[in-house]
C-alpha cells in the first residue's frame, strides 16, 4: 500500500491531466464554431463512442 506523500506523486500529475483539454476537445470545439451546435452532434456521439471502444 502506498502512503500518503507517494500518492501524491500520482494525483497531481493526473488532475492536472484531467484539467487540460486535448486534441479532441480542440476539434470539437473547431466543429461548433464552424458548423453549429446542431451540426456537429454527430461528430460528439463520435467522439464518444471512440474514447468508450478505445478504454
Amino acid at each position: 500500500m502506498m502512503d500518503l506523500g507517494t500518492i501524491w506523486f500520482f494525483i497531481i500529475p493526473f488532475a492536472l491531466a484531467a484539467a487540460l483539454p486535448g486534441p479532441a476537445q480542440g476539434a470539437l470545439v473547431a466543429q461548433v464554431l464552424a458548423r453549429g451546435d446542431a451540426a456537429s452532434i454527430p461528430f460528439l456521439i463520435g467522439m464518444v463512442a471512440g474514447n468508450a471502444f478505445w478504454h
